[in-house]
């Protein structure tokens, strides 16, 4: 008996030991929580979007990146020739760089890449899949790239061309509808696949939910000190419940869609400051313009003329500024002599008296204004409008939907319906990359031009800038561009955002540098934040 509980006692010992050992591994653990306010595409040829783009980052490699001062600069491709008639851009790939599986990425991926790119339509196809003709690995580690016409841009374009893993594509395709390809292997991915070569190796995806991954300990960049082993991001929009993780030291940063006033209430916990991201992103309030009353453009420039914009800036999006133009104001290439619409509202009834649909509002009312369900600053950008409106006899019903129920709406112009609140930031850094995004007629049919402007003269003028080769020219006619687009009155030009995060600066450095990229994305590059689970642990006693 006595021995009996001699052992038992050894046991719970050893026990209680292997325990602690558990919680103090668990408690130095680098795992950096973030949330967000829609669910993501894991995919990197399927998505778009904000949140999207967070995951690609950390995930896939790209050929070129974005650097701080705008440029663009080498990544996977360390060095580039183009050919006299710009149409051969031949790029040279840097050796030693791994994919997830440890097999090595090369020349052949990248091509696979791109005409899988193309191939699926989705995603950031509509910058390439009207320009490249071919794609040619040449050797292991050079591809070639020839283009139907010129494109300035086009290396800086390349910051949203991700490269994947052609052999685990292939190994992981299921029946579908890209013959020997099958279905490129989008199930696999959209189902928390990876096939990646990015600094975090995706292990867990759920719709709605969360993207969970961990280091990729031989990425061949690098890491910060004390990078984070894992990141988790949520899916979490409500407001009392981010404030009670944030207070709980389980979420490091928030999403940036949380009321003003949330944001001061927070600020004001020990160890948490917030961060003021400026973006390459504007606020707009796309209409229609192919369903009336909104295909008249008397009608729009009313909205225009009666909508407050100086209490979005004041009481919605503080850390904002008002849009001048319909682009932002710290993108290369803007024009700051465009029309600031400013509200007047005998501006705006004379606009609407000179509408065909003046004599018959009644037939057209109300106007259907869509915003996001996890959005509530879109919410109540709606209810501005619904109430300046009013003002000038035009009523505005406001309709909760959720993101994936927006994309589904805005791809077919029988199923838009007037008015989205929408953000949409430019893909590279010039002012050239929003015009084409939001205003050419290849970008009808998807979330950043629910507008279906369908106007050729801004389509010629958006490719003749996009042909230009010299920078300068090129801004001068994007400036052109702009002119036009204010003119015409497609939207209204909301604010240039700057997003705002609450974030744990007593445990996690979250470098101004890496948080002050402009690129829609790239303020999210785990490996260069750092987190301190014992100051972390420090602030959970307090």
């Amino acid at each position: 008996m006595k021995t009996t509980k001699v052992v038992m006692f050894v046991i719970w010992v050893l026990g209680l030991t292997i325990g602690l050992s558990f919680t103090g591994a668990w408690a130095q653990e680098r795992v950096l929580y973030y949330s967000v306010g829609s669910t993501a595409h894991p995919d990197p040829h399927m998505g778009t979007g904000y949140v999207d783009t967070t995951v690609y980052i950390n995930s896939y490699d790209s050929l070129v990146r974005p650097g701080k001062d705008y440029s663009v600069g080498p990544h996977i491709a360390t060095d580039w020739t183009v050919s006299d008639d710009r149409l051969t851009y031949t790029f040279r790939l840097r050796k030693g760089v791994l994919f997830h599986d440890s097999s090595e990425l090369t020349a052949e991926d990248v091509a696979f890449s791109m005409t899988r790119l193309i191939k699926l339509g989705r995603g950031f196809s509509f910058l390439f899949r009207d320009l490249v003709e071919s794609v040619e690995a040449t050797d292991k580690y050079t591809v070639k790239f020839k283009l139907k016409k010129k494109f300035g841009p086009f290396v800086s374009s390349l910051v949203r061309f991700f490269i994947v893993n052609k052999q685990c594509i292939l190994a992981n395709k299921k029946p579908g509808d890209f013959g020997e390809f099958g279905d490129y292997g989008v199930g696999y991915l959209m189902n928390g696949g990876d096939c990646g070569s990015g600094p975090y190796k995706i292990t867990s995806f759920v719709a709605q939910s969360h993207v969970h991954a961990e280091k990729f300990p031989k990425y061949w960049q690098g890491f910060a000190p004390n990078a984070p082993d894992r990141i988790e991001q949520t899916l979490l929009i409500d407001p009392t419940a981010l404030k009670t993780k944030m207070k709980l030291r389980e979420l490091d940063i928030s999403s940036m869609w949380m009321p003003s006033e949330w944001y001061a209430d927070v600020d004001k916990i020990e160890g948490i400051d917030i961060a003021y991201v400026p973006t390459l992103t504007q606020c707009y309030l796309q209409m229609n313009n192919q369903k009336p009353p909104l295909d008249d453009i008397h009608f729009r420039k009313a909205l225009a003329w009666a909508f407050d914009y100086k209490s979005v800036v004041e009481h919605i999006l503080p850390a904002s500024k008002q849009a001048v133009g319909s682009v932002p104001e710290r993108i290369a290439g803007h024009n700051p002599k465009v029309l600031q619409y400013q509200q007047d509202l005998k501006k705006a009834e004379e606009e609407l008296k000179s509408s065909k649909y003046y004599k018959e509002l009644r037939k057209y009312m109300p106007l259907e204004l869509v915003w996001l369900n996890t959005m509530p600053a879109e919410e109540k950008i709606g209810l501005l409008l619904k109430r300046d409106a009013a003002k000038i006899g035009i009523d505005v019903e406001l309709i909760k939907e959720p993101w994936v129920r927006i994309i589904e709406e805005v791809s077919s112009i029988n199923t838009t319906r007037h008015i989205y609140a929408i953000f949409v930031s430019a893909n590279y850094p010039e002012a050239i990359s929003l015009l084409h995004t939001k205003w050419h007629s290849q970008a009808t049919g998807t979330w950043s031009q629910s507008e279906w402007l369908r106007n050729p003269e801004v389509d010629k003028m958006i490719e003749d800038a996009l042909s230009t080769v010299d920078a300068e020219e090129r801004i001068n006619k994007s400036k052109k561009v702009q002119e036009k687009i204010v003119d015409l009155s497609p939207s209204l030009f909301l604010v240039d955002q700057v997003e705002m995060h609450a974030y744990q600066s007593g445990y996690i450095n979250w470098p101004k540098e890496v948080r002050e990229n402009p690129i829609m994305g790239y303020a999210y590059e785990a490996r260069l934040i750092s987190v301190y689970p014992e100051k972390r642990e420090e602030l959970r006693k307090k």
